[in-house]
């Protein structure tokens, strides 16, 4: 039989091809039509106040601590995080933003950018992972058991769809998979101790829930009775995490000085009651009872049987060697983690990490047990999954994409006003997001005639926040809800709006919406926008042809 070395020096050529192949499907997964989709889940809510780096959701359930300070400069500590999560991710997206525009592409770059990241790391952690392997045949084949993770994470929908979101999962699994990977090669070499200690501080600036990664780490060494643990570089690393989380925790302390309690996330964790957020703004979660069928959503029944078909296998080869636990362990801590943060789809996504694993596992080992030429049958089997895979994506991502109007709405504003703003710029009574407004308008030329978006009270946060505030805010375009404009109108007949031409923006069934209670409000909406002349008028549809918007143009 060829040794695997001469296999590898005669099929060099067909390796980096593969790698090639991989790469480039990876791109087209994550950036095809990136700008394009549909706004969904946060991404709005994640965009706009990644624009201004600005702690704002202009949402009474949701109240920031800048709106604390209402006659008075915010505190620069207000700088340091944001009241619901970490801060680098906003800081990375409002440098993308600052170089690139404001677009729904830019806001996804960070995110595309990161799930490319990804399907390298998996084939790095993938291949040391298998290169530790007691298992010599196994250990032999290290590098193309990380080229067949890197393919799985290239087509696999739970890597692809947070890939594609203005979200901060992408962002965390490249990080978490860097860490690991460190963490991995620390065990053998000290010197990687500062890198460990800095990828894990930069990794919970981005967003706590990567701490499952401490009881693995840990637990791990324990289990392996690894001299690491007597070592201060092992400290050390945790001490630089610590320093960069720094300002978080500073941020905390201020944060109970002003509100008694600390963010939105530590809150929930600590029980602590929290008046400023509640509702639609507090902290809702699924429920982790949910988890079977959210995982069927977002995996494939093929993926999931080789998934648990890798994981007996990482429980039972005790040829694998201890090495055969790391994966295991990071399952049962991201299991643990999810019976508290909820089973939502986004959360789901963490389960890619040692599953992608798991399944690169289980071909191997029956490739192993395969003999020449029944060995063609697996290989068959995984391109055939490999192409399974890239379908139920492409189904998942192209052929049913969700459409609520949103990107639509945008792109007729974006036309409507160009780069441009009215002369007369409104202020806004908190000094604060006022001093937003002016700062933002120095750059924008004043030759808009005077123009205001009126919105219907119904339209979400995450669709409003990227519709409507982003352009009061970094704009200088005066914007209002319907329920104050009506209240306008019945009160002082709209005097004080003689002057402006009025684009009023009516929620249809095809968006996103809040439920609204206040029958009279609907009442009143339904009731003006009826009066309003025919050809003011026009709809925007979904592609089914549902109306998603109503605007009308006019002046009073």
């Amino acid at each position: 039989m060829k040794t695997y070395a001469s296999f590898l020096k005669k099929h060099s050529n067909l390796f980096w091809i593969i790698a090639g192949i991989i790469l480039l499907t990876g791109i087209f997964f994550r950036f095809w039509n990136l700008g394009l989709g549909e706004l969904t889940f946060d991404e709005g809510i994640y965009a706009f106040r990644s624009i201004g780096y600005l702690d704002y959701m202009e949402n009474p359930a949701q109240v920031t601590p800048i709106q604390m300070f209402t006659d008075r400069e915010a505190p620069s500590w207000l700088s340091l995080s944001f009241h619901d999560a970490p801060p680098l991710f906003f800081i990375v997206g409002h440098v993308f933003f600052s170089i690139f525009g404001e677009s729904v592409l830019v806001s996804r770059l960070p995110s595309a950018l990161a799930g490319l990241g990804i399907i390298i790391l998996m084939f790095f952690v993938t291949r040391l992972i298998f290169g530790k392997f007691e298992d010599e045949k196994l250990r032999e084949w290290k590098e193309w058991a990380g080229l067949l993770a890197a393919g799985i994470t290239a087509v696999s929908f739970a890597s692809v769809s947070i890939s594609r979101l203005d979200q901060l999962e992408a962002v965390l699994f490249f990080l978490i998979l860097l860490n690991i990977y460190i963490f991995l090669r620390l065990i053998d070499n000290t010197k990687w101790w500062w890198a460990f200690g800095v990828s894990f501080g930069i990794a919970m600036l981005v967003k706590y829930t990567c701490v499952f990664l401490i009881p693995v780490y840990f637990i791990y060494l324990l289990f392996i009775r690894s001299p690491l643990l007597k070592n201060w570089r092992w400290y050390a690393g945790w001490g630089i995490a610590a320093f960069l989380f720094l300002p978080v925790i500073i941020y905390n302390i201020k944060l109970y000085g002003l509100l008694g309690h600390f963010d939105l996330q530590f809150a929930y964790l600590f029980g602590q009651n929290t008046p400023e957020w509640q509702g639609v703004g507090g902290k809702n979660q699924e429920p982790f009872a949910h988890i079977q069928t959210n995982v069927r959503i977002i995996y494939s029944l093929p993926f999931l049987i080789l998934a648990l078909a890798g994981l007996v296998i990482s429980h039972t080869a005790k040829t694998l060697g201890k090495i055969r636990w790391f994966m295991v362990l990071n399952l049962i801590f991201i299991l643990v983690l999810l019976t508290k943060i909820g089973s939502a789809l986004r959360f789901i996504s963490f389960l890619i990490i040692p599953t992608i694993f798991f399944v690169t596992l289980a071909f191997f080992i029956f490739y192993q047990k395969f003999q020449n030429p029944s060995r063609v049958i697996v290989i068959v089997i995984v391109i055939g999954f490999l192409f399974y895979e890239s379908y139920f994506t492409t189904n998942m991502v192209f052929a049913n994409r969700a459409d609520y109007g949103i990107v639509k709405l945008d792109n007729y504003f974006n036309a409507a006003f160009g780069e441009a703003r009215p002369a007369g710029l409104l202020g806004h009574p908190n000094p604060n997001l006022n001093k937003v407004i002016k700062e933002y308008a120095k750059n924008l030329p004043a030759t808009l005639p005077q123009v205001g978006i009126v919105y219907d009270d119904q339209i979400s946060t995450p669709a409003r926040l990227w519709l409507f505030s982003k352009r009061q805010y970094y704009h200088g375009i005066p914007v209002m809800p319907a329920s104050a404009f009506l209240d306008i109108l019945k009160n002082s007949g709209g005097q004080s709006l003689k002057d402006f031409e009025i684009y009023f923006v009516k929620a249809g069934p095809a968006t996103t919406i809040s439920e609204i209670k206040n029958l009279e409000y609907l009442k009143s909406l339904n009731k003006f926008f009826s009066k309003l002349p025919a050809q003011s008028k026009f709809e925007i549809k979904s592609a089914v042809g549902v109306s998603a918007f109503e605007i009308a143009r006019f002046s009073l």
